[in-house]
């Protein structure tokens, strides 16, 4: 492609930039497994998360430092909770509205990241999918993935507190119901 030289120039920058960028993250990415094989819960955990479908070992990760001990949630929605994936309440005088959008209280980062992960385990996890298309027709796009992030959280919760992978619970409940 014939570029003047100005432009190219900038574009060989941005390249450049990319580059060490990667290789930043590659370093910063190094030290994470590094970390993970030092500490020996973290590890468990990771690996138990990791078998999730849509939440890789870097959300697996995150949800471990973030979240620190599953245990301190007395139930799955106490957890929706402090991820902030529950419709708000606007309340005034004795009026009580229930639902609307999502709350903005709540860890905004884990928001953000089940979220993402939803969108990832609709793509490669068939119950995901199938999940996502029942309330697409109902809800529309946006709104049809917040159902699959609950479900999403609820299988983080229940594999980390029983220290099982996904499919020793999941495909035992297929198998039994």
């Amino acid at each position: 492609m014939d570029l003047p030289e100005p432009t190219r120039n900038v574009l060989e920058e941005y390249a450049e930039l990319v580059g060490q960028l990667n290789e930043h993250i590659g370093d910063f990415e190094g030290e994470l497994k590094e970390q993970i094989k030092q500490d020996e819960e973290m590890k468990r955990v990771v690996e138990l998360l990791s078998s999730i479908p849509g939440i890789g070992w870097l959300s697996a990760i995150t949800f471990y430092l973030e979240l620190a001990d599953i245990g301190r949630f007395a139930s799955v929605k106490k957890l929706w909770g402090y991820v902030g994936i529950v419709p708000g309440v606007h309340q005034t005088g004795d009026m009580v509205q229930r639902g609307g959008r999502l709350t903005k209280q709540g860890n905004s980062l884990l928001r953000c990241l089940i979220l993402e992960d939803a969108w990832v385990a609709i793509r490669c996890d068939y119950f995901y999918r199938h999940l996502y298309t029942r309330h697409l027709v109902k809800i529309g796009k946006t709104r049809a993935i917040l159902p699959v992030a609950r479900s999403l959280l609820y299988a983080l919760y229940r594999v980390w507190s029983e220290g099982k992978r996904y499919e020793e619970i999941f495909q035992q409940q297929q198998r039994v119901g």
